[in-house]
């Protein structure tokens, strides 16, 4: 299946207000929890992951639903826990589609996927699920279109390893993206700016087929909401890639 590109916003609270960015197509990531429980056999945690899920994931007939985000977790036991939990997902909810992964900025590394991801990939890009990743300029007054190879740049440089190597690899959402480290205070005129740069820089590569900005229309008061970027919105809708 031809995975068209997007783009959506992750913590968002008002939809209304996407309106103003003609053409997005919202993708709703809904979970209960980052991260499951390593300390635990993995499939019976995936049964009782999964069981937690998918009676909420069922109310709404989503794009994509997040599997988990940003777990520390290690990687063998990752790895058959989300095999198994695509397994589960597929034979109750064969309409969707699975975010795995959903990766630290930075992460992961080469040698974390391979070879203990070749099983859960493989299944993965036969069965149309998608690998998430997350991307943001890490240094409060840095933004992610600036912040280089490693890390705005590694979704491309991963995926090009799998497949020159002969594996398969599934296409990329990056599930969050965001200037700095997403919610110190910083000029809103500048977090639109590196919204619109990285729009054009991550449709430079061909793996990455949509992204998630980190935010707008975030208003809950947390430290994330500095970054919400609602009075720029005319402004970015102007400049964004038609």
């Amino acid at each position: 299946m031809q995975t068209p590109f997007s783009f959506g916003v992750k913590m968002v609270e008002d939809w209304q207000t996407l309106a103003q960015l003609p053409g997005i197509k919202v993708l709703r990531l809904l979970r209960y929890g980052d991260c499951p429980y390593p300390n635990q056999d993995y499939k019976l945690e995936a049964q009782r992951w999964m069981s937690l899920h998918m009676p909420v994931w069922t109310q709404v007939h989503a794009d994509y639903y997040e599997l988990n985000n940003e777990c520390s977790i290690p990687t063998e036991w990752f790895a058959k826990f989300t095999l198994e939990a695509m397994k589960i997902f597929d034979a109750s909810m064969p309409w969707g589609r699975l975010i795995i992964g959903s990766w630290f900025p930075g992460q992961p590394d080469i040698s974390y996927l391979w070879p203990a991801w070749v099983d859960t990939l493989t299944y993965a890009a036969q069965h149309d699920h998608i690998v998430g990743m997350h991307a943001y300029g890490i240094v409060p007054t840095v933004g992610v279109s600036q912040s280089g190879y490693w890390l705005a740049g590694r979704p491309q440089w991963v995926c090009d390893y799998a497949r020159d190597n002969g594996y398969l690899f599934p296409d990329i959402f990056i599930t969050e993206a965001g200037y700095g480290d997403g919610g110190t205070p910083a000029d809103l005129q500048a977090i639109a700016q590196d919204f619109v740069d990285y729009d054009q820089l991550v449709q430079t590569q061909p793996c990455v087929k949509g992204y998630f900005w980190w935010t707008i229309s975030a208003q809950d008061g947390s430290r994330w909401s500095n970054h919400n970027i609602d009075p720029k919105l005319t402004w970015v809708a102007q400049h964004l890639s038609p």
